[in-house]
């Protein structure tokens, strides 16, 4: 009897390790959804690629767009616009856009959006929270996405101006 009490301690202790080796193991599994190893996100519309778009705000709810473009051949960002959401996802405030212009993009030249000092505002533009934003482009059309809401305090943000709001408005 007692090889049997052996036997059976020893298949217990080897599905133990076995359950150990399994819950460890899942903790590096692969997946083919995309990642965005940033505070940003990524979108794409008919060869124009967006790339970490976010807006950074104040508390007062006054901002700027950051992000960059990237294209296949050359193109314009003709407009931004969107809505602020709020705490639970409902629609809050239209998004007040104002830009020193459109902004064109060629291809092999990304373009950062915060060097043309995209500025968004809207009551309901709080960090932690997201906005509805579309990009539309002269030839790739328009391209919504949800778009996080960062804090201009946090240090990753610190030290980005926020544009003044003299430049004539775009729509939104």
């Amino acid at each position: 009897m007692p090889d049997t009490a052996r036997w059976g301690r020893a298949i217990a202790a080897g599905a133990l390790a076995l359950s150990a080796m399994v819950g460890v193991a899942g903790c590096q599994y692969q997946t083919l959804q995309d990642y965005t190893p940033a505070a940003g996100v990524n979108t794409a519309v008919d060869g124009v690629m967006v790339r970490n778009l976010a807006i950074v705000v104040t508390g007062q709810g006054e901002g700027v767009l950051l992000g960059t473009l990237v294209v296949d051949r050359a193109d314009t960002l003709q407009s931004v616009n969107g809505v602020a959401l709020r705490q639970h996802g409902e629609p809050g405030a239209p998004l007040q856009v104002t830009s020193t212009g459109e902004v064109s993009v060629g291809p092999g030249a990304p373009v950062v959006l915060l060097d043309h000092a995209i500025r968004i505002s809207s009551s309901d533009l709080r960090p932690g929270l997201t906005a509805q934003v579309e990009l539309t482009f002269a030839q790739a059309g328009t391209v919504a996405t949800l778009v996080p809401v960062m804090d201009q305090q946090s240090p990753e943000f610190q030290d980005i101006t926020i544009p003044s709001a003299e430049p004539s408005p775009t729509e939104g």
